[in-house]
């Protein structure tokens, strides 16, 4: 899935195998409304978003759909010009600026943003704390990070580590992307929010194994 993610190719190849290939799937649409449970505790009607790692612009276009002023970047021309097509095909007003470059390579400004959306993104980069500490300078005062990553202490990650670390002996795995440099626990993740001076207001999570497995099976209604 990765290698094809990651691919270039033309604007509606990508489009296609990023919403058909990634959004469709059981596991997406668990985090996606994680996401949206999240978001729904911030104000985003007029506000400054930073979205990092844009992708194909599936979130910058609910954000725009939220009603925030959307910077978007990633590192990936074949994406951004993706992400582009999809902000043209809504067929509004809505507009979002979209970059393409890195952190250190982009001119975003500081202290401009009210929020800065980071999804699946900070466990494919080399120095986290650097990372979220140039983010923090973006944020006006009281501005929100939103992040989302993998757990490694969920029963879903640790029925597939088992399976690939010990039964295949696939030591060197990462997940289904190759690209994952770590994972994190809650624990690790909020003695780094610590370590650059952010502060935890909310958290959620997506699961699908063991608990709605058997919540599905039983006709119950999933559990927060």
């Amino acid at each position: 899935m990765s290698e094809s993610f990651y691919q270039a190719a033309g604007v509606e190849a990508t489009l296609q195998r990023v919403d058909e290939g990634v959004y469709s799937t059981r596991y997406q649409q668990e985090k996606n409304a994680c996401i949206e449970r999240l978001l729904a505790r911030v104000a985003l009607q007029g506000r400054d978003v930073l979205e990092v790692g844009c992708g194909a612009g599936a979130w910058t276009d609910r954000l725009l759909d939220l009603g925030a002023n959307v910077t978007a970047f990633d590192i990936r021309s074949h994406l951004v010009d993706a992400a582009r097509a999809r902000i043209a095909a809504r067929g509004d007003a809505s507009t979002a600026r979209l970059l393409c470059g890195s952190l250190e390579t982009l001119e975003l400004g500081t202290a401009c943003y009210d929020l800065v959306f980071l999804k699946d993104v900070i466990e494919h980069v080399e120095d986290d704390i650097d990372m979220l500490r140039s983010l923090r300078g973006m944020l006006r005062p009281g501005g929100t990070l939103f992040l989302s990553t993998q757990n490694s202490r969920s029963p879903n990650f640790l029925l597939e580590a088992f399976w690939e670390r010990v039964c295949k002996r696939n030591h060197q795995w990462m997940g289904w992307d190759e690209t994952h440099l770590r994972f994190y626990t809650p624990r690790s993740l909020y003695r780094l929010f610590a370590a650059t001076g952010f502060s935890v207001l909310h958290r959620n999570a997506a699961y699908f194994i063991p608990y709605r497995w058997f919540a599905g099976r039983l006709r119950r209604p999933h559990w927060e």
